[in-house]
């Protein structure tokens, strides 16, 4: 006979199983919750800071049977699994509980995507869980418990209206220091009191500017120290997570990140908006004054250049750059400024003409440029320029890449005054998903975002082994801009030396041809 199938609902857990995890909610995470990183039990995988700090405060209990604390605010470093201790929970009182809804606030959609795949991620990887509970889009419910989870974006609509519909309600509040609209908490602390049984759960890292008034977390945080005998605030001063700790990341981190940016995400330390990002010893150690501008091409690299056009409160700047493979470092070659004003604003022409300067001098082969005011400039360019919309996400990455670069010491620059100002008053701004490099209020940063916009370029285009790619200007084939590395050639190493000067020799006629043509186009088009 054909071995008997088990049917998916006799794999649901019974009334006695669920009554066991209600006394005792570690029976639930120890055995039930299998974890992505490893495929197997929580069990050993659970610490004992989790234990104590978490864990207990969760489940604990009051004489009346109630749970002790209403209100459980966990404040814990990058790599400390907030996610998932969310999900899993949410994903208990599911199970556990009679009518009970849980509402899991993300910090945005994204944010709302991966919480709902580490829940959708427990279900998969447990059958039991699996007949237990349906898993739809953002939203999750057991049958037998007539309990659900929605998962929302923080930026959602309104909060009004979510508590009082069961027997018990759980906010799952993600992230809490980006929150910035206090009528959404609001929502969600007065819907909470509709039932005699709620719980607010704050899984966040420490924020930003205890001073912003439009900031929730602070006043969260601080309602939490006081009300000591109904809400809880747990908050480590650096990891404790051991493997986060010997994974190595947190000194990983330390030369990586800016160190405002450092201080909150690894140790746990709440920052102020706006500090300063670089010292004047960083900033002297990637611009000694004995290094000048230099202005004539070298033929053995190929440039790239940046604009930012200001008309007339900010100013227009334009900087090039090439990358040096044997080196392994990115250097700056020329600046310019422009000064405009409201009776005399720059003129884009001018911006124009010298970028086709620039083009004959030093043959770039792409221009970067916001085409916020240089649409036209950029249509009649063709595809000699890049265009790059100045966005948030944009912004940090070009900022990432040139804090990078100078911590490491991998950038050239030349001296200028000006430009030793722009980068020592450069301001550290954090978000959820990043941080970013900005002008100060009623600074400037033209010249040093040009200079992050070449960075970033290169950081984009350079390839293994000091090679770049990039789109040619005719045909959008990728060029290889050097000789090809050692082993990248089947074959006898020396025939393989010979065929590669064969092949560079030929490419380099090549390039010489097309260079000349497209000096040729941009003239034209640029008359």
């Amino acid at each position: 006979m054909p071995p008997r199938r088990t049917s998916t609902k006799s794999l649901a857990y019974t009334k006695a199983e669920r009554d066991a995890f209600t006394r005792d909610p570690m029976l639930f995470r120890r055995n039930e919750i299998i974890l992505p990183s490893t495929g197997k039990k929580w069990d050993k995988g659970i610490e004992p800071w989790q234990e104590e700090h978490i864990f207990a405060p969760l489940d604990e209990i009051k004489p009346n049977g109630k749970w002790r604390y209403s209100l459980l605010y966990f404040e814990l470093p990058r790599g400390h699994a907030k996610t998932l201790i969310a999900a899993a929970e949410a994903l208990r009182l599911v199970i556990t509980e009679q009518e009970w809804y849980i509402d899991v606030f993300a910090t945005d959609k994204d944010q709302a995507r991966i919480t709902t795949e580490f829940i959708e991620g427990f279900v998969r990887r447990n059958p039991r869980l699996a007949a237990s509970v349906v898993v739809e889009r953002n939203k999750v419910y057991c049958k037998e418990t007539g309990s659900r989870i929605d998962v929302m974006a923080a930026d959602a609509p309104s909060a009004y209206g979510r508590g009082g519909l069961g027997q018990g309600y759980m906010a799952i509040c993600d992230e809490l220091w980006t929150w910035k609209n206090m009528d959404l908490w609001a929502g969600i602390r007065t819907g909470a009191g509709k039932t005699s049984e709620w719980r607010i759960l704050i899984c966040s890292n420490a924020g930003v500017d205890k001073s912003d008034e439009t900031g929730v977390a602070w006043k969260v945080r601080k309602t939490a120290r006081r009300k000591t005998k109904t809400h809880y605030l747990y908050s480590p001063k650096g990891p404790v997570a051991q493997w986060w700790i010997k994974s190595g990341a947190p000194d990983d981190l330390k030369g990586e990140l800016p160190l405002p940016t450092y201080n909150r995400l690894v140790m746990n330390t709440w920052v102020t908006a706006g500090e300063n990002v670089f010292t004047a010893e960083m900033v002297d150690a990637v611009m000694p004054k004995s290094r000048t501008p230099i202005e004539e091409r070298d033929p053995r690299f190929f440039y790239v250049a940046a604009v930012d056009l200001g008309l007339v409160h900010d100013l227009a700047a334009r900087s090039v750059g090439h990358w040096d493979s044997e080196q392994q470092i990115i250097i700056i070659d020329s600046l310019r400024l422009w000064h405009g004003s409201r009776q005399l604003p720059v003129k884009i022409a001018d911006v124009e003409k010298d970028i086709s300067e620039i083009f004959f001098r030093f043959k770039t082969r792409k221009i970067v440029l916001d085409p916020w005011q240089m649409m036209s400039t950029a249509q009649r360019m063709g595809k000699i320029v890049e265009p790059q919309w100045l966005t948030t996400q944009y912004r940090q990455q070009i900022s990432e890449a040139f804090y990078q670069q100078v911590v490491s010491q991998r950038i050239s620059l030349p001296y200028d005054a000006y430009l030793r100002n722009q980068i020592l008053e450069l301001v550290h701004v954090e978000s959820a998903s990043g941080y970013r490099l900005e002008k100060p209020s009623g600074g400037h940063d033209d010249l040093a975002l040009t200079i992050m916009m070449i960075v970033h370029w290169f950081g984009d285009n350079i390839k293994g082994s000091g090679r770049i790619s990039f789109s040619r200007i005719g045909g959008g084939e990728q060029a290889a801009l050097r000789p090809p590395v050692e082993g990248e050639i089947r074959g006898d190493p020396r025939s393989q030396m010979s065929e590669a000067r064969l092949r560079d020799s030929a490419r380099k006629e090549e390039l010489e041809r097309e260079e000349a043509a497209l000096l040729q186009r941009v003239a034209e088009r640029m008359a």
